[in-house]
């Protein structure tokens, strides 16, 4: 260690280099990274203990540069971390309240050191301001009077998602209520400020750092208490209503509102409200105070629906009405300010754990060392007023009383306190480990001494404060420097030395202390056995780096090391990416090693935005060579940006940059380029995404014609083409379909006579893009033929598919009961078959003569049913089953049957065997006879083999008929099954084959033994021949 040179800081990383994002022109975008010297009056001696262990300190963050003069007089909130600040003129919640009082300011945004980032000015027309407040996410939220909740970004860029609250005014049909107030038992405008206030009008709001809560003036329907009154009779009375919104920082906020009723308020605004909104995506749960004087308590109102109202199980009471509420940072208690007494819970609002007196505090800190100079607030302790605000230090380090005016004291959990003097109007705004107080002229930071900074800058018994001292005399060249550092070496207490430095340097806001502490860290670990410097030192460094440039006034998001680990490094670059810092958020992305796809991004939108239109093409080189150069960078999301904000050109080239198919396609849906989508779509191969596609494009053009196609080619060109296309829905079937035709194109025309001329272009468009794709169009039909078979079969019939359009048809005709629409649906397919057809394919003929036949069958089974006087059923069956069932039928039921048979040209040899099978079927043998006697069109044979089924009891009929059989094998076998032998013999002689005679004996068997036929068979089959 003989050798160590002098200790200089190169162990600290040197800021990053970067290009720069753009031309900006101004100071405060072109930033670094170099530490940045913050105004501080913290030192050692300012200190003030507030008990016997623990200190407090002051750091001056900024000089402000703002205008406020009076903060006193306003709503002031600002976002968690050093986050922007929201000022808003408190006068607006009390016009509202009162129902009278002149029109608002405007709501004004700032960073930390007081430069302007918005403002946000009133509407033309609406309610005033009830309150105002800022999200986690940085969303500023305004709540007016008539239930408009409006978000904005933090530079005052109105959000989409903004919304009204349920129930009230700006969310009534018919726009903002009037009329005559509530009137009943309870008249809510004396309470609400001695005027009258419309119902669904806001009277009380408070925002929280995920959530609100408001209260809604309503009217309700009560049974009248008059004694006079008719039975059942009601009034109308006045009640309140308490609306929670607990997602604000979503994408859909307002959507998980809920109506809990307090009603142990008792139809009273509460003295005091408070929000418990603080862990992550849990309900939102609603702390009131009563305001009876008589017993005031505390409600609590649950967003989650689950037992919404509830009254504080186990409370002991409180001593007057709580006035004041304040819930820690880290929700995990509550502090209420009941008259002069205050009072601190756990969130379960069981035992208190703290009980004290204002007023004593102030006696104690007056009489107190620490409380030289600080008068009690109005000058007198015993007649002290109440205080302007009550605030948290820290998650659970102190609660802050604020007299505007006078100054802050601070009370610790063991009820021991210190105050800070501030003679001017000012605003004490909660951090989770400290407190930030804003005045006209400065902004500082107030928060506990944590124990590494005690340590190494008190405790010199303690091994960092020791290792401070030795690097100091290291670089005096002091001997004793090395005997102090081999002393901690022979403890074992050099690495713990070392640590405590580091994050005792984390938590200093001065820059020359920070230097000294990390100067002895790096001396320790230089001394160290291991000779390297850890990466602990060199993250302490960038985390540093860091935090002194978001300290910088330009840049105004002056954090603590514990506010950057809660917010993260990724947060606070985007952060300051939404206040257009893009060159500070690149840069600190970059030191602590995150990806700078987000924020390059973020610029990209941004610049585009802002272009003026002679810049586009210039714009669009440097963006689109900036975020190439980026791997993983969404083309996508700053082709979206440029479409929002007009720049069409700008957005189609960034999109052919963009690879991802599934951010690409949706976009350019978005921007109405269908046939791009389809076709990128198409190209890769992703059936998902094909599928979504169609089923956008059909949404959107069939019903909206909303989707253009520039750069479609050829379908663009067909499309253009289709626009003057003539009428394609005539019907022109003749026949015997003529009649069912002109139904179907009738109902067709009845369909569609709502439908405007751009639907219907739409649909021509929809069908020319599909029509050059047939994986699209395959899609199409696919999703078409269960959510719109009508547009169905006009898409297949302009693709030139016809026989598969009428074929859509008829399923929709198999699946309709009732007559009417099935004849349609059959007319329909008959007027699609003739189109095609008519287009020249001849091969549809027959199918179209079939769906023709099937509607005069229909029609015709349908007259049939109702001929009749008893329930018969014919529609549904076949033309055969039909005519059976008619030939069954006693009377004139063959009538019936012969001039249906006409009617739908059924050919002669098809009617005899339907006659041949009924007749058998009804075992009317002497009617198959005399039917057998007549000339047949289909022979004899169906007619013995009909009697044939019935024996033996038509076994001579059978044998009768066998000889008008004229093919002579038939006729042989025929006579075999009716033993006929004799005349069997006799045809197998005419036939004059020993086959005939050999399977004439087959069929005897043993049966004809020693008859003459037999003989006769037997000679034959020996003959040979």
């Amino acid at each position: 260690m003989a050798d160590m040179a002098p200790i200089v800081l190169s162990g600290l990383p040197d800021a990053p280099s970067a290009e720069s994002l753009g031309e900006h022109g101004d100071d405060e975008s072109s930033l670094d990274l170099a530490p940045a010297e913050v105004v501080t009056t913290d030192d050692v001696m300012d200190w003030k203990r507030i008990t016997d262990t623990f200190y407090m300190r002051r750091w001056r963050m900024f000089d402000m540069v703002w205008k406020e003069p009076d903060l006193g007089s306003h709503i002031v909130r600002a976002a968690p971390c050093g986050g922007p600040i929201v000022v808003a003129p408190q006068r607006g919640a009390f016009s509202v309240m009162g129902g009278t009082g002149t029109r608002h300011d405007a709501v004004r945004v700032y960073n930390g050191a007081g430069m302007r980032l918005a403002v946000i000015d009133p509407p033309s027309s609406g309610g005033r301001l009830v309150t105002a407040g800022i999200t986690n996410g940085c969303r500023v939220v305004v709540v007016r009077s008539d239930g408009a909740v409006d978000l904005f970004s933090p530079l005052g860029e109105r959000l989409r998602v903004s919304f009204s609250l349920p129930g009230s005014t700006c969310a009534s049909v018919g726009g903002p209520a009037g009329g005559a107030p509530g009137s009943g038992p309870a008249d809510l405008g004396a309470l609400l400020g001695g005027g009258r206030s419309r119902a669904g009008s806001v009277v009380m709001a408070e925002v929280g750092r995920r959530g609100l809560a408001a209260l809604l003036l309503c009217e309700e329907e009560v049974p009248s208490d008059d004694p006079d009154a008719p039975d059942g009779a009601t009034v109308t009375v006045s009640a309140l209503k308490l609306v929670i919104c607990g997602d604000l920082d979503s994408d859909a906020p307002g959507q998980r509102c809920t109506h809990p009723m307090p009603c142990m308020l008792d139809g009273r605004p509460p003295a005091s409200m408070a929000l418990l909104d603080f862990e992550g995506d849990a309900p939102v749960d609603v702390i009131l105070a009563t305001s009876d004087l008589s017993s005031p308590a505390l409600v609590v109102v649950s967003e989650d629906g689950c037992d919404p109202v509830r009254a504080v199980s186990g409370f002991s009471g409180l001593p007057a009405v709580a006035d004041r509420m304040a819930v820690s940072p880290d929700g995990r208690s509550v502090a209420l300010l009941c008259g002069s007494q205050l009072r601190v819970y756990r969130s379960a609002l069981t035992e208190p754990l703290l009980v004290v007196e204002v007023a004593d505090l102030l006696a104690d800190l007056a009489g107190a060392a620490g409380g030289a100079g600080l008068s009690s607030p109005g000058g007198d302790v015993g007649r002290t007023p109440p205080p302007t605000t009550l605030a948290w230090l820290g998650d659970e380090d102190g609660i802050a009383l604020h007299w505007d005016g006078w100054g802050i004291l601070i009370v610790g959990q063991d009820g021991s306190c210190c105050g800070w003097r501030y003679a001017k109007p000012s605003a004490v705004l909660s951090e989770g480990d400290g407190l930030r107080v804003l005045t006209a002229d400065h902004h500082d930071f107030l928060a506990m001494v944590v124990e590494d900074s005690r340590w190494a800058r008190l405790d010199m018994s303690q091994p960092g404060a020791r290792l401070v001292n030795a690097a100091e005399l290291f670089d005096t060249r002091d001997a004793s420097a090395m005997e102090a550092v081999q002393s901690l070496q022979r403890a074992g207490e050099l690495s713990a030395a070392v640590d405590q430095c580091l994050a005792a340097a984390e938590e200093e806001h001065s820059r020359v202390v920070q230097q000294r502490l990390l100067a002895a860290a790096y001396f320790g670990t230089r001394a160290s056995d291991a000779g390297s410097s850890p990466a602990s030192l060199s993250a302490v460094c960038r985390r540093i780096r860091v935090l002194n440039a978001l300290r910088r006034p330009a840049v105004g998001c002056a954090m603590t090391a514990f506010q950057l680990e809660v917010l993260t490094p990724a947060a606070a670059a985007d952060r300051l990416s939404q206040q257009l810092q893009h060159d500070a958020a690149l840069r600190v992305c970059q030191c602590m090693g995150l990806p700078t796809r987000r924020v390059l991004e973020h610029w990209a939108a941004a610049k585009v935005a802002k272009c003026r239109p002679d810049e586009e093409a210039a714009t669009l080189q440097v963006v689109s060579q900036r975020l190439q150069a980026e791997p993983g960078v969404s083309f996508a999301d700053v082709a979206a940006a440029a479409h929002a904000s007009g720049r069409a050109h700008i957005a189609r080239s960034l999109l052919r940059l963009e690879p991802r198919l599934r951010r690409k396609v949706p976009l350019l849906l978005q921007m109405r380029e269908g046939a791009a989508a389809l076709d990128a779509a198409l190209r890769g191969a992703d059936l998902g995404l094909v599928s979504l596609t169609v089923a956008q494009l059909r949404e959107r053009l069939a019903v909206n014609n909303d989707v253009g196609f520039e750069g479609a080619g050829r379908a663009g060109t067909a499309l253009d083409d289709a626009d003057d296309g003539g009428d394609e829905g005539a019907v022109t079937a003749g026949g015997m379909a003529e009649d069912g035709a002109a139904a179907g194109a009738s109902g067709r025309a009845a369909d569609s006579e709502g439908s405007s001329a751009a639907e219907g272009a739409g649909k021509e468009r929809l069908f020319a893009l599909l029509s050059g794709r047939p994986q699209a169009l395959a899609m199409a039909e696919e999703q078409l033929s269960e959510d719109d078979p009508v547009m169905l079969q006009q898409l297949l019939e302009g693709a030139g598919r016809f026989r598969r359009a009428a074929q859509e048809s008829l399923r929709l005709a198999g699946r309709e009961t009732r007559f009417s629409r099935r004849l349609r649906e059959l007319g329909n397919a008959v007027a699609i078959l003739t189109r095609g057809i008519d287009g020249g394919d001849r091969s549809l003929t027959g199918l179209r003569t079939a769906v023709q036949n099937q509607m005069e069958l229909l029609s015709a089974q349908v007259k049939l049913e109702q001929s009749f006087d008893a329930p018969m059923r014919f529609v549904g069956r076949s033309l055969a089953d039909t005519l059976l069932e008619l030939l069954r039928l006693e009377g004139d039921g063959s009538d019936r049957a012969k001039a249906l048979a006409a009617r739908l040209k059924v050919p002669d040899s098809r009617f005899w065997y339907l006659r041949i099978e009924a007749l058998a079927a009804a075992r009317a043998f002497d009617e198959l006879a005399a039917l057998a006697a007549k000339r047949s069109p289909v022979g004899y044979a169906p007619f013995v083999r009909a009697f044939l089924d019935a024996r033996p009891r038509a076994m001579a009929q059978a044998k009768r008929v066998c000889p008008k059989v004229e093919d002579l094998p038939e006729r042989l076998r025929l006579q075999c099954e009716c033993e006929a032998w004799d005349d069997a013999a006799e045809t197998a002689r005419r036939i004059g084959t020993a086959a005939a005679a050999i399977e004439a004996l087959q069929a005897m068997g043993m049966r004809g033994s020693g008859t003459e036929a037999r003989a006769k068979l037997e000679a034959l089959a020996a003959s040979g021949r």
